[in-house]
């Protein structure tokens, strides 16, 4: 995990979240990397789904905006 926020992102359960460059084969990727604190594995006991889904619209209204971030990469740290 990185030492540095760079606040792109705001949501009540995002931690951190920064920008990352994925170089492939065919050329580079911009992807948008999220921490969150909550549990994102649907068969985790604590996993909450209206959090859950609330944070993946927001990702999702993100990258609508942003058309340089070509992906997202959401990580729990919980």
């Amino acid at each position: 995990m990185p030492q540095v926020d760079h606040g792109l992102i705001r949501h009540p359960h995002i931690v951190s979240s920064w920008t990352t460059i994925r170089l492939q084969r065919s050329g580079q990727v911009f992807v948008l990397q999220i921490a969150t604190d909550l549990a994102l594995n649907a068969m985790d006991p604590i996993h909450g789904e209206p959090a859950v889904s609330d944070l993946l619209e927001t990702v999702r209204a993100y990258l609508e905006q942003h058309a340089i971030i070509d992906s997202a990469e959401i990580s729990s740290i919980s």
